[in-house]
C-alpha cells in the first residue's frame, strides 16, 4: 500500500497522543443526538452545553417557586397609550320598530284562542306543539305519531280538542286505526314512547291486519305494559300480514317472540322471492326482446352497422342461434362483439359455422364467456380462421397450444392478403 492510503493510519497512536481536554472534546463531538425525535426525553435530544457544576439536587417545586417569583417581580412595560376610561364614538340606539314582527306577518287570533293560549300550562303547550308537528309531517311524508298525555289528540279528523280522561286515549288510538284502514301510501309508522294502553294497541293491531302497504312499524316503549294478550295479537297479525318486514317492539314472552321472529323472516323471504321472480321475468323478457331485436335489426342493411356490440348482455342459446342466422344473411356488418355473455359451446359452434359463410366480417370478439368453450370449439375456431380470409382480428384467449398456433398463422395470412390487396 502507498503512504497516502488512509488505511495505513494508526488510530491508536493518534488517540494515545491526545490530551485529556482533547479527548473530552472528541467525545463531545461524537455524541449522537437527534433533536427532532419526540420519543426521546428533552435532555437526550441535544448535547449538554452546561459547563457549571450543579449546586445541589434537582428540586422541581423550588424551581417553579423561583420562576413565579421572578415573573411577579418583573416590571411590565408601559402602555404606549395609557388607558383613561374615556368613551369615544356614539352610543348605539336601535331604530324604532326594531325587533318587532312586521304588520303584514302578524297573526290575529280569536279572543277565545288568545285567552286559551295565554292561560295554557307548559304541558298543554307541548301537546299543541306535538299536534302542529303531526299535521305538518302528515302533509308531506312523515309517519311519526305522538299521542299526548293531556288530552290533545293529533289524529286527522279529531282536531285538537281536549277530551275527557276516560275516552281520550281510546279516541286517539281509534283515529290511528281508522287512518291505517283507509291509508294506501304510508309505508312506515312510528308510535313509540307514547301513552297507548293495551285496549288502544288492540285497535291498532286489528287495523294493521287489513293494511297491505305498511312495511315497518315501531310500537315499543309505551307508558304501560301491553300484556300477554296484546303480544299474542301482534304475533298473529304478523303471521297474517306478509307486507310488514320490520317491527320495533320488545316482547316479554318467549312464545310471541318466536312466532313474530318466524313471521318476520317469512315476510322478508316472500319479499325476496317476489324480487327474484320479478328479476327473472324481466330477464326473460329482455332475452326474448333481444331475439326479435337481432332478427329484425341485424338483418337490416341500414341499421346493422350500428348494432355490433352485444357484450355483457346475458346472451344464451336462443340468442346465439339468432346471431348465427343473422351472420349467414348479413352482408354489411364488419365488427361483432359478444364478449362476457352466457354463450355455451353449442351456441358458439353455431356462430362459428355461420362465420364460414360470411365474407364481410373483419373483426369478432368472443372471449370471457361464463362457461369454458372446450377444445373442440377452439379447433373449430382455428379451422374457421383458416377458411375465412376476411377475418383479420379475433378476440379470444386460446387454452390449447395447437389451436392458438393455427389461429395466429391464419390471422397473419389474412392480414398479408389484405395488405397485398391494398398495395394492388
Amino acid at each position: 500500500m502507498s503512504k497516502s492510503d488512509p488505511r495505513d493510519i494508526d488510530e491508536d497512536a493518534i488517540l494515545r497522543g491526545l490530551s485529556a481536554e482533547e479527548l473530552d472534546k472528541l467525545e463531545y463531538e461524537l455524541q449522537e443526538m437527534d433533536p427532532e425525535n419526540a420519543m426521546l426525553p428533552a435532555g437526550y435530544r441535544q448535547r449538554d452545553q452546561t459547563k457549571k457544576s450543579p449546586t445541589g439536587p434537582f428540586d422541581r417545586f423550588a424551581l417553579m417557586d423561583y420562576l413565579e417569583k421572578e415573573a411577579m417581580e418583573h416590571k411590565d412595560s408601559d402602555d404606549l397609550v395609557p388607558f383613561t376610561g374615556e368613551k369615544r364614538g356614539k352610543a348605539f340606539v336601535p331604530k324604532p320598530g326594531t325587533g318587532q314582527i312586521p304588520a303584514e306577518e302578524q297573526i290575529t287570533l280569536e279572543p277565545e284562542l288568545e285567552e286559551a293560549l295565554k292561560n295554557a300550562t307548559d304541558a298543554e303547550m307541548c301537546d299543541i306543539a306535538a299536534s302542529v308537528a303531526f299535521f305538518s309531517a302528515s302533509s308531506s311524508s312523515g309517519s311519526r305519531v305522538i299521542c299526548s298525555s293531556a288530552g290533545i289528540c293529533p289524529v286527522p279528523g279529531l282536531g285538537t280538542k281536549a277530551l275527557p280522561t276516560d275516552s281520550r286515549e281510546k279516541e286517539k288510538c281509534q283515529g290511528i286505526a281508522e287512518m291505517l284502514q283507509s291509508n294506501t301510501t304510508l309505508q312506515s309508522l312510528n308510535i313509540e314512547s307514547n301513552f297507548i294502553t293495551a285496549q288502544g294497541m288492540m285497535a291498532i293491531i286489528k287495523a294493521l291486519k287489513e293494511n297491505s302497504t305498511l312495511t315497518e312499524i315501531k310500537i315499543d316503549n309505551q307508558r304501560q305494559k301491553l300484556g300477554d294478550s296484546v303480544e299474542m295479537e301482534i304475533a298473529f297479525m304478523l303471521e297474517n300480514n306478509p307486507s310488514i318486514i320490520k317491527i320495533g317492539y320488545h316482547f316479554t314472552q318467549q312464545g310471541p317472540r318466536a312466532r313474530a321472529a318466524l313471521a318476520i323472516t317469512r315476510n322478508n323471504d316472500i319479499r325476496e322471492c317476489i324480487l327474484i321472480l320479478f328479476s327473472q321475468t324481466l330477464q326473460l323478457v329482455l332475452v326474448l326482446f333481444l331475439i326479435f331485436f337481432i332478427k329484425s335489426i341485424f338483418n337490416s342493411v341500414f341499421l346493422c352497422m350500428y348494432c355490433d356490440d352485444v357484450s355483457c348482455f346475458s346472451c344464451s342459446v336462443p340468442v346465439s342461434q339468432a346471431i348465427a342466422e343473422m351472420l349467414q344473411s348479413n352482408t354489411t356488418l364488419q365488427s361483432l362483439n359478444i364478449e362476457s355473455n352466457f354463450i355455451t359451446a353449442q351456441g358458439m359452434m353455431a356462430i362459428i359455422k355461420a362465420l364460414k359463410e360470411n365474407s364481410t366480417l373483419t373483426e369478432i370478439k368472443i372471449d370471457n364467456q361464463r362457461q369454458k368453450l372446450g377444445d373442440s370449439v377452439e379447433m373449430k375456431i382455428a379451422s374457421m380462421l383458416e377458411n375465412n380470409p376476411s377475418i383479420i382480428k379475433i378476440g379470444y384467449h386460446f387454452t390449447q397450444q395447437g389451436p392458438r398456433a393455427r389461429a395466429a398463422l391464419a390471422i397473419t395470412r389474412n392480414n398479408d392478403i389484405l395488405r397485398q390487396q391494398r398495395v394492388r
